[in-house]
């Protein structure tokens, strides 16, 4: 019997997107992903790409 309702994997990205959004809030965008980097969080790395990503276009769209 399935214990979950959702694939593990799931889950794992949420804690990812949750840890990414801390970094950020903690160290700051720049400082977080190169901190994920230098860990190889590959996973985590990967959100905090996606909000420098997002930042970057409202930066732009601003313009």
């Amino acid at each position: 019997m399935r214990k979950h309702r959702h694939a593990p994997e799931l889950g794992n990205r949420r804690y990812q997107r949750d840890l990414a959004s801390g970094l950020q809030e903690t160290l700051g965008l720049d400082d977080a992903v190169r901190f994920c980097a230098e860990r190889g969080w590959q996973g985590t790395l990967t959100f905090l790409l996606s909000m420098r990503s997002e930042q970057q276009s409202v930066i732009v769209g601003e313009g």
